[in-house]
């Protein structure tokens, strides 16, 4: 299975709208209107939303957008693959291209995501990815745990 990023565009949009996460997971992660509607409040902070593809369809969504006051980062914001696609690697595949294109040339030293402490599923694709546990717990929401990736 081929994994690849495109940007969200209108020859991807319908199919990607339809996208779901199994059920355990809708607590953690918003639906794709809510995912969609988040990239175009960001959109000044320069939001890129990526539609993750599996031998061209789409299986899943990721939001990034640019943290300009400190920690000055890249800020993975949403991640989110399709029920029908999870469990084949294709989380870990999109991490892989998404830092390979953040750190070919990086804005920024770092990115970073917050993920809540109960997601261990998530929690482990980012930790095989990279990312590590900043230290960092924001008081207003101590339920999630801040991870990084230095560039």
């Amino acid at each position: 299975m081929q994994i690849a990023l495109a940007p969200l565009c209108a020859q991807n949009m319908d199919r990607a709208a339809r996208l779901r996460v199994a059920d355990c997971q809708t607590a953690y992660v918003p639906d794709t209107a809510g995912i969609f509607a988040r990239a175009w409040t960001y959109r000044a902070q320069g939001a890129a939303l990526y539609v993750i593809l599996a031998s061209d369809a789409p299986v899943g969504l990721m939001l990034v957008y640019e943290l300009e006051e400190a920690p000055a980062c890249y800020c993975l914001m949403e991640m989110m693959v399709d029920r029908s696609a999870q469990g084949r690697g294709v989380g870990s595949a999109a991490l892989k291209l998404l830092i390979e294109k953040y750190s070919a040339a990086p804005r920024f030293p770092a990115m970073e995501l917050a993920v809540h402490r109960e997601n261990l599923r998530a929690r482990r694709v980012y930790e095989k990815a990279g990312f590590v546990d900043s230290g960092y717990v924001d008081p207003a929401l101590p339920q999630y745990v801040n991870m990084v990736y230095r560039f």
